[in-house]
């Protein structure tokens, strides 16, 4: 799917209800604290998330981080408030984003893929690496999110009562240190409409 195509597929969907998490972001953002940035880790695939962050980050006055283990995101999007940042996420909020040195007042998780039927055990395994490496990523950022910091995670839904999906684990420990969720995908409903999209937005300090 050419970047054309996608564009208006994904122009096409909104129209008929399709959502996702990130496009809510902003009505959770105030302000944010003097020198902080926004942090992507899992660049643009085709339906606006980089770009959307990068405005949001423009009118903040403030960057956006966006990390892939690709270049596609920066080969396509331009735009003066993107510092790209090519790597494995984990590994780059562990011994990367230290040296940046810089307050987080809005990360969004987006990156390996979740596979939503997993019918198998490889596949299962995959699933389980797949939450390993959002929630390693979440872990050596932590301590770099701002006091009212915004969490946005994609693919991310209740099962049976359980947080499941590529954040699943990530929402537990969010939950845990206080943060609350402010936004939810509605998963059933999506369904209906023939789409496998799910995700939540997470703040604290509300």
């Amino acid at each position: 799917m050419n970047i054309t195509n996608a564009n208006k597929w994904y122009e096409n969907q909104l129209m008929v209800g399709y959502e996702d998490a990130y496009a809510d972001t902003h009505l959770f953002l105030d302000t944010i604290d003097s020198g902080s940035v926004f942090v992507e880790i899992g660049s643009d695939r085709f339906v606006g998330s980089t770009q959307y962050y990068a405005n949001l980050a423009q009118k903040y006055n403030t960057v956006l981080f966006s990390v892939d283990i690709t270049t596609n995101a920066r080969e396509r999007i331009e735009h003066s408030h993107i510092v790209w940042q090519t790597e494995v996420g984990s590994n780059w909020a562990k011994n990367i984003y230290p040296t940046i040195d810089k307050k987080i007042s809005v990360l969004f998780l987006d990156n390996q893929d979740y596979i939503w039927n997993a019918d198998t055990l490889e596949k299962q395994n995959s699933n389980t690496d797949c939450q390993t490496e959002h929630f390693t990523q979440l872990f050596y950022l932590y301590s770099w999110l701002t006091d009212d910091c915004i969490v946005v995670l994609d693919d991310t839904y209740r099962y049976n009562g359980c947080w499941v999906g590529k954040g699943g684990a990530c929402v537990i420990f969010l939950l845990s240190m206080g943060f609350k969720i402010v936004w939810e995908a509605d998963l059933e409903k999506n369904s209906l409409r023939g789409y496998n999209t799910a995700g939540v937005i997470m703040k604290r300090n509300l």
